[in-house]
């Protein structure tokens, strides 16, 4: 039923996308329209989320072609960008990991302990999982110990999360990716990990370790890929809130500005920084044309390429024509 109502809401923000381009005449009320829509989704996990700026990004497009509409005035322009900043923001994904993401793991291993063989189903449905149930329902697996682990580990993913900087966020992540991979190569196919408990007399916490690498293993969000979502969702928000306020200014003057400091105060409060690099972010312009962007993920200025230019980058970016990308030095 989930998949069903988040296929009708990624129709419903198609249609109010298309409808956005095509009646410019009422493309304000038809853009609220259009994210009202979105934030039918709701869900207290990661996939609520990630389901969210999926349909999030489908509007993003009508936002580029609404902020540059030549016939956009200044007062529309900035209307429009106060009645978005007034619309409540989306979670941060690690509260849901704190709680919900954590709850899901407690609730399974639970049912587990508790010999509900329906529930290893939801792991692996397969002979793998037929195996694992023969040693999870057996007396020597000390559950404590699993849930304990699984609190250290979502504990670990939380203060990953939270670090302050994208560097320090990424340097973390990879530390609990590294020890992730050598869990699972220490649990190696499950179907034969299952088997090697068989005739060993281990105390019940040492079992309960076993049981809980495979469990984490199988179970833990990737929490690093989410994380990243929310990061070019979080971009393109902040690049949308700029270029209604470049759209107000071009309105005003007739042309683009020659560098978005002179958008404070006037028409914004602060420039946004790129949360990747940390930076002022990424802005050239011919005065009737502009390219507007962050670095991504990379950390590197591809010149406003994106996954879908040739060659691809990792920008982030909304454009005009885009500027000629510049020139290196001989």
């Amino acid at each position: 039923h989930r998949v069903d109502s988040v296929l009708i809401q990624q129709n419903r923000a198609k249609l109010f996308c298309t409808l956005t381009r095509t009646h410019t005449t009422q493309k304000s009320n038809r853009y609220q329209s259009t994210r009202r829509a979105i934030a039918l989704v709701h869900d207290p996990t990661l996939i609520g989320d990630l389901v969210g700026i999926a349909i999030d990004s489908l509007a993003f497009q009508s936002d580029v072609h609404l902020a540059q509409h030549r016939a956009l005035t200044t007062q529309q322009a900035l209307r429009i960008r106060q009645e978005f900043r007034k619309l409540p923001e989306m979670p941060p994904m690690v509260e849901k990991v704190y709680r919900a993401e954590r709850f899901l793991f407690l609730d399974s291993v639970a049912l587990i302990a508790r010999g509900n063989v329906d529930a290893l189903d939801l792991i692996d449905d397969g002979p793998r999982g037929k195996a694992m149930a023969k040693v999870f329902n057996s007396t020597l697996v000390d559950w404590d110990t699993v849930l304990e682990m699984g609190n250290d580990w979502y504990n670990r993913l939380v203060d990953a999360a939270r670090q302050p900087t994208f560097a320090r966020r990424k340097i973390a992540f990879a530390e609990l990716d590294q020890e992730m991979k050598k869990m699972r190569a220490d649990v190696g196919d499950p179907l034969k990990f299952a088997r090697s408990f068989f005739g060993i007399r281990s105390p019940r916490r040492t079992m309960g370790r076993k049981v809980g690498s495979v469990i984490l293993a199988l179970l833990t969000p990737a929490m690093e890929v989410a994380k990243e979502a929310e990061n070019r969702w979080t971009m393109r928000v902040h690049l949308f809130d700029v270029a209604f306020a470049l759209a107000a200014y071009r309105a005003e003057t007739g042309r683009y500005p020659g560098q978005l400091e002179t958008l404070v105060p006037m028409f914004l409060t602060e420039i946004p920084q790129d949360l990747y690099s940390d930076a002022r972010l990424q802005y050239r312009t011919t005065g009737q044309d502009y390219l507007l962007y962050s670095v991504g993920s990379n950390v590197q200025d591809d010149e406003g390429q994106t996954f879908d230019s040739r060659p691809p980058g990792d920008d982030i970016v909304i454009s005009t024509h885009p500027p000629q990308p510049k020139q290196t030095g001989d």
